[in-house]
């Protein structure tokens, strides 16, 4: 095996300037100071140094035999170190910068007074991931993960209660005598930094967990209804006292770019001291771009 991979590298460096280069190549280098080929259990390595037009230049390539693996490169060149795509290697772990993805699911929440309930239904979550740092174990059996994203929580409230607010407090009280009830919800929006493992059980389907910070920078209640004399009434508020800082913590499955998702929040939504201490479940699908 190192005999046929270091009669390839002397074969690619051997190439005349005209040749082409097949759509599998992944380097055309010509006139290398320096090739080491290394094999160890199911890793191979190939190292290049040097050239005659820069002698500063370093290539490297890693690739395990594992089938569920994947190859990580990494190129300098002088002083500069870059990657393809974006990425660092070693003999134990790469690191990536990715993209994430967008989730929709369902939400409701515990600790509500007696006759008040959310709607599981007509209570919704929308995220986004925007951009991660991964990083991979040589065989890509094993990821952990930061992103930084964005998510929109909305809590909405049947029957005949109604979230209000008292002066500084939050409260959750009945509709006047005689309203024909429209809705009633409160509104949750957080900057997320999701921190997960994720295990690959083969290339395209995976289980992972983890925590989610938020930090909930706002929230607001709305309430419409008619009342008794059929004028209808709007009631909206914001400056909530919610907490700045929660946790979720979550789990799912993915299969190639569909995933299903869970989320606890064991943390109140809002300060206990001017509001129900409310925790909430969400549950729904992810999207991976």
């Amino acid at each position: 095996m190192k005999h046929l991979l270091l009669f390839a590298c002397a074969a690619l460096m051997a190439l005349p300037s005209g040749a082409t280069v097949g759509n599998d190549t992944i380097v055309d280098v010509k006139n290398a100071h320096h090739v080491l080929v290394t094999s160890s259990g199911n890793n191979t390595e190939i190292t290049i140094s040097g050239l005659d037009s820069d002698p500063g230049y370093h290539y490297h390539y890693f690739k395990a035999s594992d089938p569920d693996a994947q190859t990580d490169i990494e190129e300098k060149a002088s002083k500069w170190d870059f990657s393809i795509p974006l990425k660092r290697s070693s003999n134990h772990f790469s690191s990536d910068i990715v993209c994430g993805g967008v989730g929709f699911g369902f939400a409701t929440a515990f600790g509500l007074p007696e006759g008040a309930q959310i709607d599981m239904g007509n209570s919704y979550e929308i995220f986004f991931d925007l951009i991660g740092l991964e990083y991979s174990s040589s065989t890509r059996k094993h990821t952990f993960s930061v992103r930084f994203g964005f998510d929109w929580k909305n809590y909405r409230m049947t029957g005949q209660k109604r979230f209000m607010k008292d002066g500084t407090n939050i409260i959750i009280d009945n509709y006047p005598e005689g309203a024909d009830i429209n809705f009633s919800r409160l509104h949750l929006f957080s900057l997320t930094f999701p921190f997960t493992y994720e295990y690959h059980f083969t290339r395209n389907f995976s289980a992972y967990m983890g925590a989610i910070l938020n930090f909930n920078t706002y929230a607001s209640l709305k309430t419409r209804y008619h009342n008794a004399e059929g004028e209808r009434v709007k009631e909206f508020y914001k400056g909530l006292h919610q907490r700045k800082l929660t946790v979720d913590l979550t789990a799912g499955l993915r299969f190639k770019w569909f995933g299903a998702y869970v989320k606890y929040n064991p943390c109140h939504i809002l300060n206990p001291d001017f509001g129900p201490s409310l925790t909430s479940l969400s549950t729904g699908f992810t999207f991976f771009y």
